[in-house]
């Protein structure tokens, strides 16, 4: 998912869309892990991920080159455990 217009960032979209993503995965799919990367230029999906409760499991250093210079690759995973924790919040 991409969110190209900047007039349409940091209205939550894509928040809502990580989320409900999530929960679809758990709760529809029973799935027991859930997984992404997420390149360290971009920082506002990164922490929109983190705020989801997913976690950071590693870094492929310099694994992608965006024209200019190379970037990590941030590999993130949130397990069923830690999204119940999650839900019994909500």
């Amino acid at each position: 998912m991409g969110i190209f217009h900047s007039d349409e960032c940091g209205k939550g979209i894509g928040s809502w869309v990580i989320k409900k993503t999530r929960d679809f995965a758990f709760e529809k799919l029973n799935l027991h892990r859930l997984e992404l990367d997420v390149y360290s230029f971009n920082h506002r999906a990164e922490k929109a991920y983190l705020a989801a409760g997913f976690k950071r499991e590693g870094v492929l250093r310099d694994a992608v080159w965006n024209g200019k210079e190379y970037a990590d690759d941030i590999l993130m995973a949130i397990l069923e455990d830690e999204w119940k924790q999650i839900k019994a919040i909500i």
